[in-house]
């Protein structure tokens, strides 16, 4: 089968073939252990593999099968129908935080209980993925941004794609849920997100209808740091490559709570700006988008900090699920307040432990020019909450 790239293990049994030479049919039962099954494109190998197989003619029955996936067991029940080019399948699959997809960029597990139907060449995958341990990166590539001239396609967000055979051509009809919330990050964000999607369509074009939630995200801009502790992705059936955006982020700059809400579709949405002092829609953007206050910004202040943010971003893209770097440690915000002399305040932190004091602490190394325009230095522990 040109879907297998490799297959291992021991059998042990008794087989009594009959029939033609062109259909031959199989009696008998056989055992395999310590199995290895690899499939062609993204997928993990099921790998210490145990199962009785009863043959009945040109059909296999499965009993008792157990693999693992990611060091975590999975269990195969069902049959494989051998009469006919290519093979049927009726099977269902099983398990607890198994790994369904690594790579740089992507650590996937996920409890499962799905059937599996239909061809080997085409199967259809239907039933239940709640996520789990699962952590992914995302960097924003400014330069890409600048020199790409083609919009990337209506929307241009495709969750995953499964390009080699057979999961290409399979079918999905599966729901996905997080058991835990997911793990996200990159040069720009970092956060957390829930599920509750149901994936269609095919492995190489998923279509996905359903919602993803945002927790405590925090999303670096020129202006400081914006959280957003509100938000929806929700991917509409007849249009799942342009999902439409809920979201609402709170940031305090020069003195200013800032609130900006972003509505509408990821192709075009609707940012809006307010404030409390308030002040107009532009300036409060200029002010986020800039890193200047109010009342006439600093060109060339403005494009220094510009040339920081771009700067800082490209530095710490790149990096894998695992990486801490020195970049990813440290955090500087400018503006939150502004002194009465006019200077605003800058605040520091180096993170030098996590979980010192417990579950999601961080024990933080601080230095500020406070609202008084006095410099301190000090140690923060800090609890980040979900």
């Amino acid at each position: 089968v040109q879907a297998l790239r490799r297959t291992d293990g021991a059998a042990s049994g008794a087989l009594r073939i009959s029939g033609s030479i062109d259909e031959p049919e199989l009696h008998g039962r056989l055992t395999l252990a310590d199995g290895e099954l690899r499939i062609r494109g993204q997928v993990p190998p099921l790998t210490a593999i145990q199962a009785e197989l009863a043959f009945d003619g040109r059909r296999v029955q499965i009993e008792r099968g157990t693999a693992e996936l990611g060091a975590a067991p999975v269990g195969v029940a069902g049959s494989i129908d051998l009469g006919v080019d290519p093979p049927v399948l009726d099977l269902r699959l099983t398990g607890e935080n198994a790994l369904l997809a690594r790579s740089r960029n992507l650590r996937l597990r996920a409890d499962l209980d799905l059937a599996v139907t239909d061809t080997l060449a085409a199967p259809t995958i239907a039933g239940t993925v709640r996520l789990r341990n699962t952590r992914m990166r995302v960097d924003v590539d400014f330069v890409e941004i600048v020199q790409s001239s083609e919009p990337s396609g209506p929307g241009g967000l495709q969750l995953f794609s499964l390009r080699d055979p057979p999961l290409s051509n399979a079918r999905f009809d599966v729901r996905v849920l997080t058991e835990e919330p997911v793990d996200l990050r990159g040069n720009l964000m970092r956060g957390e997100l829930r599920t509750d999607l149901r994936v269609q369509g095919t492995g190489e074009v998923p279509l996905p209808v359903g919602s993803v939630f945002l927790d405590a995200f925090l999303v670096s801009l020129p202006g400081g740091r914006m959280r957003f502790d509100v938000g929806l992705v929700e991917f509409q059936r007849g249009n799942p490559f342009d999902p439409e955006l809920v979201l609402r982020g709170e940031s305090k700059l020069f003195g200013y709570d800032v609130t900006m809400t972003v509505q509408g579709e990821l192709s075009a949405p609707e940012v809006v700006f307010t404030s409390s002092p308030k002040l107009e829609n532009a300036e409060l953007a200029v002010m986020v988008l800039t890193g200047q206050p109010p009342g006439g910004a600093n060109m060339q202040e403005a494009g220094a900090n510009l040339a920081v943010y771009f700067g800082r971003s490209l530095l710490s893209s790149g990096g894998g699920l695992d990486d801490d770097s020195l970049l990813d440690r440290v955090d500087v915000q400018v503006g939150r307040e502004v002194s009465a002399g006019g200077t605003p305040t800058t605040e520091a932190t180096l993170r030098v432990a996590d979980d010192l004091a417990g579950p999601r602490s961080q024990l933080l190394l601080l230095g500020e020019q406070d609202v008084y325009e006095d410099i301190n230095m000090g140690l923060r522990l800090r609890f980040v909450l979900r």
